[in-house]
């Protein structure tokens, strides 16, 4: 027998500030079809709403502070579920 691949898949749900995120990490190293278009680490609210860190260049000054704030949040996210996994 040879092992020519393996996929990790793991998911966390994550209490933080009174919301419940869900946190997807998958990794593959080989092609899986479930890496096309994806980062590592996936997040989503209580709402199934992905988390909103990508920045636009006409965002609103406004638009700008919330996807920083997320930013921060996906940061501390990913840094809790890294220690625990």
């Amino acid at each position: 027998m040879k092992l020519d691949g393996q996929s990790i898949s793991k998911t966390f749900l994550v209490k933080h500030k009174e919301k419940t995120y869900c946190i997807n990490y998958f990794y593959s190293d080989y092609g899986a079809l479930e890496e096309i278009n994806r980062d590592a680490w996936e997040i989503t609210d209580e709402d199934g709403e992905m988390l909103q860190i990508f920045l636009f260049k006409n965002d609103s000054k406004e638009k700008i502070e919330e996807i920083k704030k997320n930013q921060e949040l996906q940061n501390k996210l990913i840094d809790f579920c890294e220690k625990i996994k």
